[in-house]
């Protein structure tokens, strides 16, 4: 769930259990709408997703991934055309899960 490059501390019980401790610091820019009410701004979200996996793998052709997530340390900002900060809004913790699952034939 954090993608790209982070930190995970891995802990296998078995050949088939395993669990993770992990996060990783996000930003993600995306432009504005020209007809919004900053015009071709820029809006920018930066947090810190930090997340906990359990792992159940069945021989080499099959795992299921199952992840809680925090995402932590939010803000939010909009800065004008010219790059200029308009607005810096910090936002609440918000959960997040997830889960993959992985098969090879």
């Amino acid at each position: 769930p954090a993608g790209g490059a982070g930190l995970e501390l891995n802990y296998a019980f078995n050949d088939r259990w395993e669990m993770g401790l992990g996060g990783s610091y996000r930003s993600y820019l995306f432009r504005l709408s020209r007809d919004g009410p900053v015009g071709n701004g820029i809006g920018e979200n930066n947090f810190v997703p930090a997340f906990l996996r359990l792992s159940y793998h069945a021989g080499k052709d099959f795992q299921l991934d199952i992840y809680a997530a925090a995402l932590t340390g939010g803000k939010l900002t909009v800065k004008n055309a010219s790059g200029n900060d308009i607005s810096n809004d910090p936002y609440k913790t918000a959960p997040a899960l997830g889960m993959t699952l992985q098969t090879r034939f």
